[in-house]
This record gives C-alpha cells, sequence and structure tokens, in this order.
C-alpha cells in the first residue's frame, strides 16, 4: 500500500500522523469515557446522543446521561453510559 506525502513526513518529523493529517484519534475507556482528538464540531447533543463531526466522518455515540465532560478548540471528552459508537 502506497503511503501519502504527509505520512512519510510525520514519521520523519517525528509527529503523530493524526495531528498532521487531521485524523481524529479516539480513546474509550470501558463503555464510559471516550476522548476524541482533531474533531471539527458537535452536530447534536443530548442525554440519550452526541454526534461530532471529523474531517471524514462523523461519530455517533448512543447512551444514557451522556455529558460533554470536556471541551476545547481541538479535543474532547465525552462521559456517561455507552450503548453504541458508529462512524457515520
Amino acid at each position: 500500500m502506497k503511503k501519502k506525502i504527509s505520512e512519510h513526513m510525520a514519521e520523519k518529523l517525528s509527529i503523530e500522523k493524526e495531528i498532521l493529517m487531521d485524523i481524529p484519534k479516539l480513546s474509550i475507556s470501558g463503555n464510559r469515557e471516550i476522548y476524541i482528538e482533531n474533531y471539527h464540531s458537535i452536530t447534536e447533543y443530548s442525554p440519550e446522543c452526541i454526534r461530532i463531526k471529523t474531517k471524514d466522518y462523523t461519530v455517533k455515540i448512543e447512551g444514557v446521561e451522556l455529558v460533554l465532560s470536556f471541551i476545547a478548540r481541538e479535543d474532547l471528552k465525552i462521559s456517561g453510559i455507552f450503548a453504541q459508537i458508529s462512524f457515520q
């Protein structure tokens, strides 16, 4: 598989390719916390469903008691009880 120039640059410069290529990075802790880096916008927000727009797709988190427990310009953390996480 051919690598993109930005992937080669990230490897050579020791930069995480997620940052250089604007790829979202998700870190999930069980079914209670998800940390998303490199998101673009929040398109839906309720205690049962949160949708996060990234460069190429939308991350949909469904569950109960969902809250944005941390939010910054390029990263956020969602807490609650997750039932399903999907990519649209």
